[in-house]
């Protein structure tokens, strides 16, 4: 199977691609051009592309060959969340545009992950905890 890995230069990315790779699927690595990369990509993925997930037709063309979508991108460092730019446009609309290009593409499996990111307590926060209303 071709698996095409988003945010695969993250630490969380690690173990998914080499589990991915010896289960013997093909892998697409994706993320920013800039982001640092950790040893396991190059030697588990068969392409790197780089790139934005809140870029479209980028996730389109990185998607065009795929069999499924691991989605692991969402914006990370300190500076990333002083403003609610760069999250919503990597957590939400890069996630939107995962799943439009997944189905324009026939894709029939994604699988969406979150990062540490987005579960770390940040000064002054609070951590939600699962026996938490959150409808109240």
């Amino acid at each position: 199977m071709h698996i095409l890995v988003t945010g695969a230069f993250g630490w969380t990315a690690q173990a998914i691609l080499q589990a991915l790779y010896v289960a013997g699927h093909t892998i697409t690595a994706f993320d920013l051009p800039d982001a640092p990369q950790h040893d396991g990509v190059a030697r588990y993925a068969t392409e790197i592309i780089t790139g934005s997930v809140a870029d479209g037709p980028v996730v389109m063309a990185a998607m065009s060959d795929v069999d499924a979508v691991v989605h692991l991108a969402v914006a990370i460092g300190s500076d990333a969340y002083q403003s609610a730019v760069i999250p919503f446009a990597t957590n939400v609309h890069g996630t939107y545009n995962v799943f439009a290009a997944a189905l324009q593409n026939g894709v029939q499996k994604v699988i969406l992950m979150s990062e540490a990111a987005v579960h770390v307590t940040h000064p002054g926060t609070e951590p939600v905890k699962a026996t938490d209303s959150l409808c109240t």
